[in-house]
């Protein structure tokens, strides 16, 4: 489902020349400029459409092709960071007799010493102080740990993540975090929330916005609320699709191209055999024959039958719980009801509603941080999906409302065993 095309590139590109900022002295400040807000936006819509477990690994490659391109990554070192040095002699140094200094670990290390200059001492400097290096095999964070010698300061940030790779292989993945960070500042390892207006806004009548799903996610209730607040909430037509509903989905795109209303086709990957056909209709569509507030959304699973055309044209967005406790509760704030003002501003007891609804949040997050520890605490593995976090919010809101004092005890029981399941 990860597929861009040339035009939805440059067309990003050309938007940024627009939207960046024009108060730039010269014109290599004003080059500067535009790269800057055309990296940072090609970052926020690619990660829009990629799954939680892939946005770190996409900010790193774009880093990485960053720093090759203005010669700052040599092609070795990244090859070596991919292989682990394969194909490359070692350096002749006799392995340790340590027992936490493994065969492949010192094989990765004596390449690495033919691979960077800087490392071309080091298995001879491990060798002479076993015990200075072993504290940082066994540190809990050793990618934050003091290197002997000169190696804390001296090799750069990507080399550091080399040498890393060598010892503690296992620590490469908040290692990345970091160096993304340190290069390119926080903001990229730090994805943007789900948001709506913000994917309506690149679309237009003739680009196709997706839904693409992951297990326990539903953004339908997120899109009828938005289409609500654009004043759409009459002219907007659900249809899931499946066996025969294809003709119907049809007609409804025709009606709505000419009317100007939305679309909604709902599990795409259900009707394999009609997606040619959707193809079609997308291609007929055309800016001076539609009106200019149709738009057709789409939602699917992952699947090879899916058009490629929209693919690559379409306006794609994943609405995956995002990873971290911190993002999680950012989302959650975004999230309906939480979101409106209406529902949020109105409780009668408004310092102990937020009070206990950001700790709502904070559980939620928490609880959905610890899905990738399987069922521990609960009978069986469960995602715990926004549906959760809003049910519980509105008794929340419905119980500090209607007592004097607020009942923990139904609280405790409404939310804790009934919504999420005593642990």
């Amino acid at each position: 489902m990860y597929q861009y095309s040339l035009s939805w590139f440059i067309g990003l590109f050309v938007r940024s020349i627009h939207a960046s900022d024009k108060d730039a002295p010269d014109l290599p400040s004003r080059l500067r400029i535009i790269n800057n807000h055309f990296t940072y936006s090609l970052y926020n819509n690619v990660c829009r459409s990629l799954f939680e477990r892939d946005k770190l690994l996409f900010a790193f490659l774009l880093d990485c092709r960053i720093m090759s391109s203005e010669a700052r990554l040599p092609a070795e070192e990244f090859s070596f960071f991919l292989t682990g040095g394969v194909g490359v002699s070692g350096k002749d140094v006799p392995h340790p007799e340590e027992e936490w200094i493994s065969a492949k670990m010192w094989g990765e290390l004596t390449r690495l010493a033919q691979v960077a200059p800087i490392f071309f001492s080091l298995p001879d400097d491990i060798a002479a102080d076993t015990q200075a290096w072993e504290a940082i095999y066994d540190s809990a964070s050793p990618q934050q740990a003091p290197r002997p010698g000169n190696y804390s300061k001296d090799p750069t940030p990507f080399q550091q993540l080399l040498l890393l790779r060598c010892l503690r292989p296992d620590k490469i993945l908040p290692a990345v975090n970091n160096f993304v960070e340190s290069t390119m500042g926080r903001k990229f390892t730090e994805p943007p929330p789900f948001d709506l207006p913000g994917s309506y806004a690149e679309s237009n009548a003739t680009t196709p916005l997706l839904f693409v799903l992951s297990p326990g996610s539903d953004p339908t209730t997120a899109l009828l609320k938005f289409a609500a607040d654009m004043g759409k909430d009459t002219d907007i037509s659900v249809i899931s699709m499946g066996q025969g509903q294809g003709p119907k989905a049809a007609v409804l795109i025709n009606e709505a191209v000419q009317t100007g209303k939305w679309v909604l086709l709902q599990n795409c990957h259900l009707a394999a055999s009609w997606m040619p056909s959707l193809e079609k209709i997308c291609e007929g569509i055309k800016p001076e024959s539609a009106d200019a507030s149709f738009r057709l959304w789409l939602t699917s699973l992952p699947s090879p039958s899916f058009p490629v055309a929209i693919l690559q044209n379409g306006v794609k967005m994943t609405n995956e719980p995002p990873r971290g406790l911190r993002a999680n509760m950012r989302r959650s704030y975004q999230l309906e009801p939480i979101a409106t003002s209406e529902f949020f501003e109105t409780c009668n007891k408004p310092e102990v509603f937020k009070k206990l609804c950001f700790c709502l949040a904070f559980c939620h997050g928490f609880v959905q941080e610890r899905r990738g520890f399987g069922p521990i605490g609960w009978n069986i593995p469960y995602g715990f999906d926004d549906g959760d976090l809003r049910i519980s919010v509105r008794q929340l809101h419905m119980y500090v409302n209607d007592n004097e004092e607020t009942p923990f005890e139904a609280l405790k029981y409404a939310t804790g065993e009934c919504n999420y399941g005593e642990p």
